[in-house]
């Protein structure tokens, strides 16, 4: 019977040990929070702020997109610093949601609280129809076309938001909740919302859409796939915002808008191996000192 020579450990690398245990990958149900607004390769621009920042806003903000537009319903377009123009169509839209709005003070809860918000929520999705058709892969490459597209899905995402958050108006909230769990996963993939305000998605990655798109196949809604289909044609992707007067955007994520917590969904072995990493380094310490 062989003799085997006795086991020797050598000195432990507690980084290769992290790498090995799979703890530094990006795991595969990692949830994406919406990235923070940062310089970006368009020159001194920066990108739109996250739906859910702006979303979030409240209705009668003049900085929000619901708000601006409820102060300026006569206006042919609207420059909001920090999120740049709204365009007529998106105007004329959100103006209608406001008169639907109106016709229907004093409503009482639930089921009522729906016949407001269901017609506005079909509107918003038939007017996507023209962008839809600009991306489809028979379409010409027509960058200018598609930046415009993807800020008045964004201008109308964000202000549908704001207008089923309305806490003074929407009391029972569950035609609100449903309406974002309907719409959201179309926008960008995104759904989980739950009542009461501020509602933000929970679950990303919701749907796959696109199939036919310049852009083709993706799991991030028609935000996503005009995106693709941007980078498509040569661009460098979705249109950025010039900076307001102070540099800043004024709707910037929250501090704390961070990943989950790294240690969610490892498993005993890499718990394992992290705390013999951890104890190599104490270790290792100990013999230096």
């Amino acid at each position: 019977m062989p003799i085997l020579p006795p086991l020797r450990l050598g000195p432990i690398n507690p980084i290769a040990l992290a790498r090995s245990s799979g703890i530094t990958r990006r795991p595969a149900l990692f949830m994406n929070i919406p990235k923070v607004p940062r310089p970006g390769l368009r020159g001194l621009g920066l990108d739109l702020p996250s739906l859910y920042d702006a979303g979030n806003l409240p209705a009668d903000d003049p900085s929000s997109v619901l708000g601006a537009i409820s102060l300026n319903t006569s206006a042919a377009s609207i420059y909001i610093p920090g999120v740049g123009t709204v365009d007529t169509s998106t105007i004329s839209q959100v103006k209608g949601w406001i008169d639907t709005l109106e016709s229907w003070l004093g409503i009482g809860s639930g089921r009522r609280e729906a016949d407001i918000i269901v017609p506005v929520q079909n509107q918003l999705s038939n007017s996507w129809q023209p962008c839809v058709n600009a991306i489809l892969v028979a379409a010409p490459c027509n960058l200018a076309v598609f930046n415009q597209c993807y800020r008045q899905v964004w201008a109308g995402a964000v202000a549908f938001m704001q207008f089923v958050q309305q806490r003074n108006i929407f009391t029972d909230g569950r035609a609100s909740q449903q309406a974002l769990n309907t719409i959201m996963p179309y926008i960008d993939g995104s759904c989980g919302y739950h009542w009461p305000p501020p509602m933000r998605p929970t679950m990303f990655n919701c749907i796959n859409w696109g199939v036919g798109t310049i852009g083709g196949n993706g799991t991030t809604g028609i935000l996503g796939a005009i995106d693709r289909t941007i980078r498509a044609c040569g661009g460098s992707g979705p249109p950025g915002v010039e900076p307001s007067p102070t540099g800043q955007l004024p709707h910037p994520n929250p501090p704390g808008s961070l990943p989950l917590p790294l240690v969610r969904g490892l498993s005993g072995t890499h718990l394992l191996l992290v705390g013999l990493g951890v104890f190599a380094l104490a270790m290792y310490g100990r013999r230096r000192g």
